[in-house]
C-alpha cells in the first residue's frame, strides 16, 4: 500500500506542479500591473502557461491591460482577440482597470465577435453534420447567446446568423435520439430433415412491397435574402410510414437550408401514403426523398 501511495504522487506530482506554477505566473503578473511594471508584467506572462480555459482568459486579460497601458494598440487587438476567443462571453469586470481602458477593450470585442460568431457557426454545422448532436447543440446555443449581446445590435450580419442558428436549432429539437444496438435473435432450429424418398419442400418466397405516394407536396422555397436566392441547396427528408399510411416520424437525413428545412419537416409530417407489404400484410417503412432548392432564376424545390 505504501508503495502504491508513492507512486501515485509521482505520476500526480508534475501536473501539480504545472498547475501551480501557472498560478504563481499569473498571480505575479497581475501584482506587476498594479504596481505599474507593465514590462515585467508582460515578461512573465510570456513565461505563463494557461492549463484552464479560466487562466487563459485572465493570462490574455492582463496581457492586453499591459499592452494598452503601453500604447502598444495592435498588439494589444490580439491579446483581445485571444481573450475573445477563449470565452466569447467574457466581459471584463470594471474592477481591472479605467473606464477609457475598458472602453478600449470593448471596442475590440466589437470588431471581434462577428468573427468569433461565424467561427461558432462553422463549428456547430460540422457538429450536425457529422451526426454529433450534444456538441451541435452548445455551439448553436452558444452562438444564440453571442448575437444577444448588445455589441452584436445593429450588425449587418446579425439577423442572417441568428436565422440560420435558430433554423439549426429547431433541427436539433426535432433530430432523432441515436438508435440503441439492435439485440440479438434467437436462430430458428433447422426443420427436421425429409423422410427418404421424399422430396424437399420449395422454400416460402416472401413478397415485399413498398410504400407508394398518395399526397407528397413539397412547401414553397422563399429564401430570406438575395444572397441565399442565388445558391442551390440539395438535401433530403425521411420519413417513417405507418401501417396507416401515415407519417409517424420525420427527420432531415441531409440539410438544404435552415429556412426551408423547419418548413419541410412540418409539410412532411402530413404526407400521406399506401403502406407497404409483407405477404400482403401492411408494415412500417421509412422513404428517402431528395430535394433540391434551385437558385432565384430557376426558382421552387424540386425532387
Amino acid at each position: 500500500m505504501r508503495t502504491l501511495f508513492i507512486v501515485v504522487v509521482l505520476l500526480s506530482a508534475p501536473w501539480l506542479s504545472a498547475a501551480a506554477a501557472a498560478q504563481n505566473d499569473l498571480g505575479e503578473a497581475k501584482a506587476k500591473y498594479e504596481e505599474a511594471a507593465y514590462e515585467d508584467a508582460l515578461t512573465t506572462l510570456t513565461k505563463a502557461s494557461a492549463s484552464t480555459t479560466a487562466d487563459r482568459v485572465q493570462l490574455e486579460q492582463y496581457r492586453a491591460l499591459c499592452l494598452i497601458a503601453l500604447g502598444r494598440i495592435s498588439e494589444a487587438e490580439r491579446a483581445v482577440a485571444a481573450l475573445v476567443d477563449a470565452d466569447p462571453m467574457y466581459v471584463p469586470p470594471s474592477s481591472v482597470a479605467s473606464p477609457r481602458v475598458l472602453a478600449m477593450i470593448a471596442e475590440i470585442r466589437r470588431k471581434e465577435l462577428p468573427g468569433v460568431a461565424r467561427r461558432v457557426l462553422d463549428s456547430g454545422r460540422a457538429a450536425y453534420e457529422a451526426k454529433d448532436i450534444p456538441r451541435a447543440q452548445r455551439q448553436f446555443d452558444l452562438l444564440l447567446k453571442l448575437l444577444d449581446d448588445p455589441i452584436m445590435e445593429g450588425r449587418p450580419e446579425r439577423e442572417d446568423l441568428l436565422a440560420v442558428a435558430r433554423g439549426f436549432s429547431t433541427l436539433l429539437v426535432a433530430a432523432p435520439a441515436p438508435r440503441p444496438p439492435a439485440a440479438e435473435t434467437e436462430r430458428p432450429a433447422a426443420p427436421p430433415a425429409a423422410a427418404a424418398g421424399t422430396p424437399p419442400a420449395a422454400p416460402a418466397v416472401s413478397t415485399f412491397v413498398p410504400a407508394s405516394v398518395i399526397q407528397e407536396s413539397l412547401p414553397i422555397w422563399t429564401p430570406p435574402n438575395p444572397a441565399v436566392a442565388r445558391n442551390e441547396y440539395n438535401g433530403a427528408v425521411k420519413v417513417r410510414i405507418g401501417t396507416d399510411g401515415r407519417v409517424k416520424a420525420a427527420t432531415i437525413d441531409r440539410p438544404t437550408h435552415p429556412a426551408y428545412d423547419t418548413a419541410l419537416l412540418n409539410t412532411a409530417r402530413s404526407w400521406l401514403y399506401k403502406p407497404a407489404t409483407q405477404n400482403g400484410t401492411p408494415i412500417e417503412s421509412e422513404r428517402v426523398i431528395a430535394v433540391r432548392l434551385r437558385p432565384l432564376a430557376d426558382q421552387g424545390a424540386v425532387r
